[in-house]
């Protein structure tokens, strides 16, 4: 057999996931595909409807049970897979149902086959111990010799839209996945942070390709056994700092350095961060600084889960935390409860008008000062703001204007 999904989730399967996601609805080519074989389906009358359903029904049990750990991540996954593959929307259909850039649902796209790819592997070997697993596929860790044109690739940081919050804890695991094979290949061992807890002020996808060529940089070098990192944190600020031992850099490394450190250095200057890296004489490291931002809780008070869920993801990648209440009627014990910093609230409901709740939550001695945006279908701006609300947001809404609209309310508060 050749190499493929029976052997291990490896970058060829996700290569030949992908093709088959690509023509799900093709009965000739999911009929020849190596996939088919590699499922076990090859060679029958139906072949092409027996791997389209496995597909499929392997995407479907991606679906995040309710109570889930990181729900919001493993939803978008879900949903991701389901809107392109199985529903066929477009790439742009997709980011705008989603609520995120069309450069966010790419990476994120890659993401989710190399998810769906780990699932079929898990069912192919349900008593095998899954062990390491190597990088997606869209990641390349090598030293290309070739200069980048900064100005042009680093635009993106500069806009507004790139000014969100990143979650260590989320990105992290994340750059480990990403990089581990590329350290077990050189047999070198990777030492990140337990539990590691913050919000740094950079776009993700700049974080993530910092940390990969500073970590990539370390495990290059000649001796190299292991790279430790660490999150010290301080006051406004979140320091990572890479270490090596028995590090001394090959030549490989220092083109590898000439090349790809300036962007990683210019991203880091985009984010108003700073960055110290020391590569010779034999020793390695690296001191990266972030500003930090405090998390922001928002009670969204609203009677469709859908909508709360959709909001939990345009937020997903800011310093503001969505939790939800569905039911209206106790809406000021549970805003006593969570103590939220901000709280979003829907008008019509069918247990109670969302302005009789407007008002008693700004009739309460502990809550009046939370500040309240109205977001409803009900043009009643003037009315809401008669009765204490802070911002008005009319229904359907857009991210931009749903984080707008926290950002104002936030204002009020510092």
């Amino acid at each position: 057999m050749g190499p493929g999904l029976g052997d291990s989730p490896s970058e060829i399967s996700i290569k030949e996931l992908r093709q088959a996601l690509n023509h799900l609805y093709d009965p000739d080519y999911l009929r020849g595909s190596s996939l088919a074989a590699n499922m076990g389906v090859s060679g029958r009358f139906d072949t092409p409807s027996a791997l389209q359903d496995i597909l499929t029904q392997t995407i479907e049990s991606l679906k995040p049970a309710p109570g889930a750990t990181n729900k919001v991540h493993a939803q978008e996954i879900y949903e991701l897979l389901l809107y392109r593959y199985v529903q066929q929307f477009n790439q742009e259909e997709i980011a705008n149902q989603l609520g995120i850039s069309v450069r966010h649902l790419r990476r994120q796209q890659n993401i989710a086959i190399y998810d769906l790819a780990c699932k079929l592997w898990e069912q192919l070997q349900p008593q095998a111990s899954i062990g390491p697993v190597p990088n997606r596929d869209v990641l390349e860790i090598k030293p290309s010799g070739v200069s980048y044109e900064l100005s042009g690739e680093l635009d993106w940081l500069k806009s507004p839209s790139s000014h969100v919050a990143t979650d260590l804890s989320i990105s992290l695991d994340e750059a480990h996945l990403l990089i581990r094979a590329f350290a077990e290949q050189r047999s070198v061992q990777l030492v990140f942070p337990t539990n590691p807890t913050g919000l740094v002020l950079v776009h993700p996808v700049a974080f993530q390709q910092i940390l990969l060529i500073l970590l990539s940089m370390a495990i290059q070098g000649d001796g190299v056994t292991e790279v430790d990192l660490r999150v010290l944190p301080s006051l406004g600020w979140q320091t990572l700092e890479i270490t090596v031992k028995s590090s001394r850099l090959s030549r490989d490394s220092e083109l590898f350095e000439q090349n790809q450190l300036q962007m990683a250095q210019k991203m880091v200057e985009f984010s108003d961060g700073t960055l110290d890296c020391q590569a010779a004489g034999g020793q390695f490291n690296a001191r990266v600084k972030f500003n930090s931002v405090n998390r922001i809780e928002v009670l969204v008070i609203e009677d469709n889960p859908e909508i709360i869920t959709m909001m939990q993801r345009f937020a997903a990648e800011t310093r503001y935390r969505i939790s939800g209440l569905n039911d209206p009627m106790v809406a000021v014990e549970r805003a006593l409860q969570v103590r939220p910093d901000l709280i979003v609230l829907d008008i019509m409901m069918p247990q109670v008008d969302g302005l009789q709740v407007l008002s008693r939550l700004k009739h309460h001695p502990s809550l009046d000062q939370i500040p309240v945006i109205i977001c409803s279908v009900l043009p009643l701006k003037d009315l809401a703001s008669s009765l204490g609300s802070i911002d008005f947001l009319q229904k359907p809404i857009q991210r931009d204007m749903f984080i707008t609209a926290l950002n104002q309310a936030k204002r009020t508060l510092d």
